[in-house]
């Protein structure tokens, strides 16, 4: 029998030792991290912490052994799968084509892009990944109808300004130099196993926060339903498209699913092991 091992981050806040400037402190990535532990554990999936990973316990070394403990346990066949919610942020790159990575904001600092991609080199041949990203800037992190009331009066962005961002970058530029040099790109085609990326929004687009989900999130609760969602991951990504691209979204925001590696699966039933 397939083994799955999930893994679901929610951060709200940001140490202010660390980053530069001023950030809007969300409130739905509790309550977003909390929703996808649920619709994991309904599906059969184990976590690798007792509960959702939340705020301060936010420690990207922390995160990543965490991850690299799931990939000495999965196989041919097995699922591991990440969900984040938080700020998303950029900063600057010399070797990416848009010149820039991207980043999630983790409690104690930012995670690069480039991270996650040396830890997909250490699972197995023929691991499924399914990563969920509800921030800002994550379309390679890898006023909408549906919304209820408090989205309609909650505006706050998941994104750190560019000028933050790069702050940040430069007040810590030893670290995420360090970090860069030791994370080269990776071409991810190359990998034997499926890597599977749902993202709230495109790299160059924003999405909001919420009183209890975020807007990105409370789709993907809506649409799931309970668990009566019975499509495959491309049945799910279309279905959120049509509620993401209405006429009076402004400004746009389209989510994106992307399936990387050698393992194509996203024609299969979606969050299933």
């Amino acid at each position: 029998m397939a083994t799955g091992l999930s893994l679901h981050i929610g951060v709200e806040m940001l140490n202010n030792n660390h980053y530069s400037g001023e950030f809007p402190i969300l409130q739905g990535c509790v309550e977003d991290a909390k929703t996808m532990f649920e619709i994991a554990k309904k599906k059969g999936f184990k976590s690798l912490t007792l509960s959702p990973l939340l705020n301060t316990k936010v420690i990207a070394e922390d995160v990543k052994r965490i991850i690299l403990n799931a990939s000495t346990k999965l196989k041919d066949g097995d699922t591991f799968f990440l969900t984040f919610s938080g700020h998303g942020a950029q900063i600057p790159s010399n070797v990416e084509p848009d010149n820039f990575n991207e980043t999630w904001c983790f409690f104690d600092r930012m995670l690069i892009d480039n991270e996650l991609g040396s830890l997909w080199r250490g699972f197995a041949k023929g691991v499924r990944i399914v990563v969920v990203s509800d921030s800002c800037h994550s379309g390679t992190m890898f006023e909408v109808n549906l919304l209820v009331a408090s989205h309609k009066k909650q505006s706050t962005i998941k994104s750190l300004k560019s000028s933050v961002a790069s702050a940040t970058y430069f007040k810590n530029q030893p670290i995420y130099d360090s970090i860069l040099n030791n994370n080269p790109p990776i071409n991810l085609s190359s990998l034997k196993l499926g890597i599977l990326f749902i993202a709230a929004c495109q790299d160059n687009q924003e999405t909001q926060d919420g009183l209890n989900n975020g807007v990105f999130t409370s789709s993907i609760k809506q649409l799931w339903n309970g668990g009566k969602f019975q499509g495959s991951y491309n049945d799910f990504y279309e279905d959120l498209l049509i509620k993401f691209t209405v006429p009076q979204r402004k400004p746009p925001q389209v989510p994106k699913l992307t399936n990387e590696g050698q393992i194509k699966f996203a024609d299969s039933a979606a969050f299933t092991i």
